[in-house]
């Protein structure tokens, strides 16, 4: 399992594709299209990465998939790129992990989110054996708490200054999903 970069499934109508070098231009035009968007909730946006570091992330994505630290996805409806989905932080002795998400500007409004969650928990409980996902959100970032909330993740509360953002310390809303 850890090893195979070649994995991908299908959620629905939207399919998960193993993060690769591959996804390198379809992910960095994203990020570029999507940065006024999303830049509030994720620091990459704010300083926009080159298509040289974008493929250095990439690289160390891999990394984290074969060491079984992370399990990135590029995610696809047909064949448009629609956004990112991972696994990571994973606690393999208490089988939790962190699930996170972005969808690109260019996609948002049409459930994408809701359906990477969706997918990206049946894969961290089917093909990971893990016993519980977290959503740590912004506290301020609404669309994301309503996805929580959509997809029935269950609201534990703040986190104080669980979250750097541009340097300053945020608090956070803890959402859990468990099979």
């Amino acid at each position: 399992m850890r090893n195979d970069m070649r994995m991908q499934f299908h959620h629905q109508n939207i399919k998960f594709e193993a993060l690769s070098e591959a996804h390198c231009q379809e992910y960095w035009q994203s990020i570029e299209r999507s940065r006024s968007h999303v830049e509030s909730w994720l620091v990459i946006f704010f300083s926009p990465p080159t298509e040289d570091e974008t493929r250095t992330f990439l690289q160390e994505r891999h990394s984290d998939w074969q060491q079984g630290n992370g399990y990135y996805f590029a995610i696809f409806h047909e064949a448009t790129f629609v956004g990112l989905g991972f696994i990571n932080t994973i606690n393999l002795r208490h089988r939790f992990a962190n699930l996170g998400y972005w969808v690109d500007s260019a996609q948002t409004g049409r459930g994408y989110a809701t359906k990477i969650v969706q997918g990206l928990s049946d894969f961290a409980f089917d093909k990971l054996a893990l016993c519980r996902v977290e959503l740590v959100v912004d506290v301020y970032n609404n669309a994301s708490r309503k996805v929580a909330e959509k997809v029935g993740a269950v609201y534990e509360g703040i986190l104080r200054n669980c979250l750097q953002l541009y340097g300053k310390p945020c608090d956070a809303a803890m959402y859990s999903i468990i099979p």
